[in-house]
């Protein structure tokens, strides 16, 4: 069997007290639709390998109503689907509803957004408290989403969704919930890290907030300075084996929701054909290896290339996220994830 290394390269460039969140692993299968429940383990499904989800607890309004949550690294916006979400769209979904909360402060404006992984959202913005792990976060902005596409919610069981891209300088309110953790000094150091277990029938992942577990990760952290507003860093290079098929203009994003790494046509094709991949009529890929590696075509920059590192990648990279009060203060560190 031929192995084959691609590696995504980055450019060169904590012990204080911490909140872990364990996130459990969703296996979706688009065809079918049942789960099942136990005190150990919320939702499983032993379908899909292909595709995961991970998902976590929060609480919304006084008294706490509960969600399941996944965690997006490429967004800022909270939102859980509220009573006025039709059975048609939320199905047995937990919705919010405000008329419960003694917290709730309308904000009066109506938001949507597309997901980067297709869909989209439409709601109108309010403040709450949130909790996440047991910090409580007051007079947060989010979305009491009412409308949402059907691809949203295709297989999956969580709820809604946390944010936790970082803010443009030029947002005249704070969205992101790991930003207003940061200004309202609610963290011991302004980062965060996602683990999720390497190999992909293991356990379930865990995001840390104020601090990294170090036991999760091998060697020295490599740091990176965010290029923008948003977690996207400067690449040195993609490398197939000993060899080198792009060095420059290269971005990548951690993007903790989707499955898969997305990246141009032509470096994607290089990939598959060095494992000796084919495509079919309906343009899926065929190969003796599973490579992961998915066509991007929405996100690309004349002259350059932007890379999507969905779980894929997170599941064999640890990332700490860190942000703070100078645009230089925004970086992630990456280094191997450990394994046993």
């Amino acid at each position: 069997m031929k192995v084959v290394c691609i590696a995504l390269i980055a450019l060169f460039g904590v012990a204080a007290a911490r909140i872990s969140i364990p996130l459990k692993k969703e296996k979706m299968e688009k065809m079918i639709k049942m789960f099942h429940s136990s005190e150990e383990d919320l939702y499983t499904a032993p379908l899909n390998y292909t595709q995961l989800q991970y998902y976590g607890i929060i609480t919304i309004g006084t008294p706490p109503q509960i969600f399941k949550v996944i965690f997006d690294t490429a967004s800022n916006l909270t939102w859980v689907p509220s009573i006025g979400c039709s059975v048609e769209q939320c199905g047995d979904r937990t919705l919010y509803d405000n008329r419960r909360s003694s917290s709730y402060i309308p904000y009066g404006i109506w938001v949507g957004e597309d997901y980067i992984g297709g869909g989209s959202i439409l709601g109108t913005a309010a403040r709450e408290t949130i909790d996440i792990a047991g910090i409580n976060i007051t007079d947060q902005l989010f979305v009491e989403a009412t409308v949402i596409s059907p691809e949203i919610y295709n297989g999956v069981p969580f709820d809604g969704r946390v944010g936790l891209s970082i803010e443009s300088r030029f947002q005249p309110e704070r969205w992101s919930i790991f930003e207003n953790l940061f200004w309202k000094h609610l963290l011991p150091e302004p980062k965060f890290a996602f683990y999720l277990h390497p190999t992909i029938n293991g356990s379930d992942g865990e995001l840390v907030l104020g601090g990294e577990d170090k036991s999760h990760y091998d060697g020295e952290l490599t740091y990176v300075q965010s290029a923008t507003d948003e977690w996207i860093v400067k690449f040195q290079g993609v490398k197939i084996g000993d060899r080198w098929i792009q060095t420059e203009n290269i971005t990548a994003k951690p993007v903790s929701t989707l499955p898969f790494i997305y990246g141009p046509q032509k470096i994607i094709d290089q990939i598959h054909k060095t494992i000796n991949a084919s495509s079919t009529s309906q343009g899926e890929v065929n190969s003796t290896c599973y490579s992961g590696f998915i066509v991007d075509t929405e996100h690309q920059i004349p002259g350059g290339s932007t890379w999507l590192l969905g779980q894929n990648f997170l599941r064999r990279v640890y990332i700490i996220f860190q942000t703070g009060i100078f645009p230089w203060d925004k970086r992630l560190a990456f280094a191997y994830t450990h394994v046993n």
